[in-house]
């Protein structure tokens, strides 16, 4: 069974944010931002349903989620948030390249974070397969979706990053109107798995529930993109995300090419993560 309901979030302000400053390495939250954190934990209508928690092992998103689900931590003690390299930024910014294992490690030590699926070189942006280019994201953030399918249960929450979040979600609403991103630091999205064909359930595609949109749009002023729309705003945002640094267009478009839209066919490295253990939920 595919988790029953998915809160996806944006970190809360980290210091690269106050002034767009992209080279400032692995930033902390600010003190708004971790306000902000501990507002979102009111925000969350169902939070002690959360069973299962992932995070990018970048610093700020980690803080995020350890600031958000720190009463659900704290009574549920054995449960830990999972952190996963495929749900770390897109850009080789400094700002979205990630700290060193053993650092990350030693700096969370005590604190409930499950780092046995992040490794050595997890935080190389310039070879391998977490190149900031838009075909070896969009694999790695269908692998996240996959890993999350297939593992998690129940109530899930995963924090990550605005240029990410449209690649996991395959919304392109909004992409274009902020800083690389049309996510607010600390928003939260609320998704379920879809079930509705036997390609949506092999790409583990989502779809965001009704009461999300809601939230997003209380005067009812939503209209669902096209998957034309979708395909045409993707493609507009990456170009522009390409010509300011973000992201590099490119490579993995074999991939790309071989499903429609919304829903694509396996990714062929898709057992990379067979080992992971299921979620760790209090007994």
């Amino acid at each position: 069974m595919p988790p029953t309901q998915l809160h996806l979030i944006r970190h809360a302000q980290g210091y690269h944010n106050l002034r767009e400053d992209y080279n400032l390495p692995d930033t902390l939250l600010t003190p708004e931002g971790e306000q902000q954190s501990i507002a979102l934990s009111h925000e969350i209508p169902d939070i002690f349903s959360i069973n299962c928690i992932y995070a990018s092992p970048m610093r700020r998103t980690l803080y995020t989620a350890l600031l958000t689900f720190r009463t659900v931590l704290h009574f549920n003690p054995n449960l830990r948030i999972i952190a996963l390299p495929e749900l770390q930024e897109t850009s080789d910014f400094a700002c979205d390249t990630g700290s060193p294992l053993a650092q990350l490690r030693k700096e969370f030590e005590g604190k409930p974070v499950d780092f046995s699926h992040v490794f050595e070189g997890w935080n190389d942006k310039k070879s391998g397969r977490f190149r900031p280019t838009t075909g070896l994201t969009e694999q790695r953030a269908g692998e996240a979706r996959r890993v999350i399918r297939e593992e998690a249960e129940g109530f899930v929450a995963v924090v990550a990053h605005g240029g990410v979040n449209h690649y996991f979600t395959e919304d392109w609403e909004g992409s274009s109107s902020g800083s690389g991103t049309g996510w607010k630091n600390c928003e939260f999205r609320t998704y379920k798995f879809d079930d509705s064909s036997s390609s949506a359930v092999e790409w583990a595609a989502i779809v965001e529930t009704e009461g999300s949109i809601r939230r997003r749009f209380p005067t009812g002023d939503y209209r669902e993109l096209t998957p034309i729309e979708q395909y045409k705003l993707r493609d507009t945002t990456e170009k522009s995300w390409a010509a300011d640094g973000y992201i590099s267009l490119g490579e993995a478009d074999e991939f790309q090419n071989k499903a429609s839209n919304n829903h694509k066919g396996e990714w062929e490295n898709g057992k990379l993560h067979e080992e992971r253990p299921a979620c760790l939920v209090a007994g």
